[in-house]
């Protein structure tokens, strides 16, 4: 089940960079698992639901590449063009999943970070992603998944936000699956344990923002109630401990 979420309808857009910002530590870690996941260079990256472009430039950096950031949300394309104006190697695009706004073949690798959940037609976009990635070319996907929602920690502190997550986040198998069934080969697969958070004091601090979808389609009441008790939970940890998350890193070939 999907659950539709527009992003320029909320709160999200103003606090994305500080909720979701990933140390360097984890994003190096990512960059080089998909560097060390492809059996040739890249010249081309699609980032399908870039939001903020926290992985465009970076992608641009670490593959020496062309990346082209799509996103339905004009509040999060904003950011990302006002913060890498000066970067012609990056260039921003309005569009989703079912509409790229790419001529076919173009692209070496299509990257997607946390947004097939979004997606309101997966078959749709698998097919536009087959129309704009050239021959053997690759797709790597970065989501969480039903198999790990019990993982997360803040979620158990939100209980109707679990249940979203839950409802909409697809299976391991069902994303092994889907791909197989459209015509990609699966060549590797992890589950990369990043840092999210230096310690707990600054995990609160990163979910009390608020931005994730999941927190903002349940009631105010709810947050502030779970919040509560994620407050008590984290100060009850160790001082210095990193806060780490098991996501899963998927890489297709065409």
């Amino acid at each position: 089940m999907t659950t539709k979420f527009a992003y320029d309808k909320s709160n999200i857009p103003k606090i994305y960079s500080v909720a979701r910002h990933l140390p360097i530590e984890t994003m190096n870690l990512w960059l080089k698992t998909i560097q060390d996941s492809l059996v040739t260079p890249v010249e081309t990256i699609l980032d399908l639901g870039c939001g903020e472009g926290r992985f465009s430039l970076p992608l641009a950096t670490k593959f020496n590449a062309r990346v082209y950031g799509i996103d339905p949300s004009k509040q999060m394309l904003s950011t990302a063009r006002n913060r890498d104006k000066a970067i012609k190697q990056v260039k921003y695009l309005l569009g989703c999943g079912e509409h790229i706004p790419l001529a076919g073949n173009a692209i070496s690798m299509v990257f997607m970070s946390m947004v097939y959940h979004h997606f309101e037609d997966v078959d749709e976009t698998i097919s536009e992603i087959r129309r704009v990635l050239s021959n053997h070319g690759y797709l790597v996907l970065r989501n969480t998944t039903q198999d790990d929602i019990d993982q997360i920690e803040f979620l158990n502190f939100f209980p109707k936000a679990k249940q979203i997550d839950l409802q909409r986040m697809p299976t391991e198998d069902e994303i092994v699956a889907k791909f197989k069934a459209n015509g990609f080969n699966l060549l590797s697969h992890h589950i990369l344990e990043q840092v999210f958070a230096q310690d707990y004091q600054e995990y609160y601090e990163k979910i009390s923002r608020r931005g994730l979808s999941a927190l903002a389609l349940i009631s105010d009441k709810d947050f502030i109630s779970g919040l509560r008790a994620l407050k008590r939970y984290c100060e009850q940890q160790p001082m210095n401990t990193k806060v780490r998350e098991g996501i899963h890193l998927f890489v297709f070939q065409k």
